[in-house]
């Protein structure tokens, strides 16, 4: 019998939530390295971290594992003509959105566009991802779609 975690039940939901969009769904769940969950759309690559139930032990040690981890899956599956994004769902959203300012030069050496919190990284809260991950899909989805062409999944 496999045992969910908190951790585990929010890649479910992501991963229910992004294939209502269309998204190609890779779930990647518990320790083993790389993203949480990655979705694909056409041009577009999301790598999604859910940090519910983990000790992050700090802004900056967070960061800087996370984008080791990041570099291998990205260096594996990215196109070069793939557009990057990243959702970080967490219990502690305002200490990493303060600190991610700082490592905005490392998310653009592994291939992020701007490394920009709102741009192409998403912090989101964990007690409301449900609500805002199909806002966040919509978004990073209209980065591809002609301006005023009508979104079909």
């Amino acid at each position: 019998m496999k045992i969910e975690t908190l951790h585990n039940f929010s890649l479910r939901d992501v991963e229910a939530i992004a294939k209502t969009f269309g998204f190609q769904t890779e779930i990647n769940p518990g320790n083993r390295p790389g993203p949480g969950i990655v979705l694909r759309y056409e041009s577009i690559l999301i790598c999604v971290e859910s940090e519910i139930g983990h000790d992050t032990g700090g802004s900056k040690k967070y960061f800087t594992k996370l984008i080791k981890r990041l570099q291998i899956k990205v260096d594996q599956d990215r196109k070069s003509q793939d557009l990057l994004f990243l959702i970080i769902i967490t219990n502690t959203p305002r200490r990493l959105a303060e600190a991610l300012s700082q490592f905005a030069e490392k998310f653009r050496e592994i291939g992020f566009s701007k490394g920009e919190l709102g741009r192409d990284i998403y912090i989101v809260p964990a007690l409301l991802y449900r609500e805002l991950i199909p806002a966040i899909l919509v978004r990073i989805l209209s980065s591809i779609t002609p301006a005023g062409a009508l979104i079909v999944t």
